[in-house]
């Protein structure tokens, strides 16, 4: 799976929210938010899922951030497994 940060932050930015805002929504520090949205830090499953459900996004979206094709950053979204 990869994730497109771009994508989730279009979505983030068309809804009207904040980093700040979706944080708090998230129940996560601002500056934790920033980097999973970034891809600086590892995107969980369940951060896709709660992400997902505060935006309200629709299928094609989620498909479209979540599950983006042509990127290189198979690092980026994390589903829990130990390497």
């Amino acid at each position: 799976m990869s994730f497109s940060p771009n994508e989730l932050k279009a979505a983030r930015i068309r809804r009207g929210f904040t980093q700040k805002e979706l944080a708090k929504i998230l129940n996560i520090t601002g500056a934790n938010y920033c980097m999973k949205e970034n891809g600086v830090r590892r995107l969980f499953v369940s951060d896709a899922n709660d992400i997902a459900n505060a935006l309200n996004l629709s299928p094609q979206e989620i498909n479209d951030i979540f599950f983006a094709k042509n990127i290189n950053s198979k690092d980026n979204f994390y589903r829990g497994e130990s390497a």
